[in-house]
Parts: C-alpha cells; structure tokens; sequence
C-alpha cells in the first residue's frame, strides 16, 4: 500500500504545481494586457489630438492667411491670367510630340478654349 500512497501523492503533488504554473501565467498575461490596454488608451488620445491638430492646419483661411502674410501672396488680377494649352498628338512610335503655345485668356476664354480643343484649363 506504500507505494499506491507515494504515487498518489506525486500525482497530487503535481496536478497541484501544475495549477499553480497554470495560475502564474495567468497573472503574467493579465499584467502584459493591462500594460498593452494603458498603452493603447495613451496611443488614442494621441491619435486624437493630432488629428484634431491636422484638421486645424488644414483650414483653407488659415492657409490663405499664411500665404498673404508670410509668404507675401497676393490674389491675382482677372484680367491678366495666363494659360499654357498644350497640343499634343502621337507619332508612329507612341511618343506624344508637343506645341505649347501661350495666351492670354480669360477664365470664360480658357474655359471656351479648353471645351473646343478637348483639353480643360
């Protein structure tokens, strides 16, 4: 009968150190996800504040305002705008041969030009 006790008490001994190994994992993984949870709370609010920040840097009147006071931009006349209309055709090859040629055109004159020629300013 000894030896049935000793066994028995070895199996015990050791169902008994196996939960406790199980436990101690257990904790360890509880630990790592709570420090990953923190970690992951204080990427949010940053992710937040910046695009929030984004969304301030991306206001056109804040950009127009940088644009005339530092930059020293001013809006053009009317009257006096440009547009380059580029012709362009294919030779046999596939390779686009170009005529550039520049106007002086309204923005209703580009428009007309651009809708008649297939090409928009």
């Amino acid at each position: 009968m000894a030896p049935t006790l000793i066994i028995a008490a070895i199996v015990a001994i050791t169902l008994v150190f196996g939960v406790l190994l199980e436990q101690i994992v257990l904790a360890q993984s509880a630990f790592r996800l709570s420090a990953i949870r923190e970690r992951l709370v204080v990427a949010e609010e940053k992710y937040e504040k910046l695009m929030h920040e984004a969304v301030l840097l991306d206001n056109p009147s804040r950009i127009e305002r940088i644009a005339t006071e530092r930059l020293g931009m001013i809006e053009p006349d009317p009257g006096s705008q440009k547009f380059v209309v580029a012709r362009l055709r294919m030779n046999d090859g596939g390779a686009a041969l170009a005529g550039l040629r520049h106007e002086a055109l309204s923005t209703e004159g580009a428009a007309a030009a651009g809708a008649s020629d297939g090409i928009s300013p």
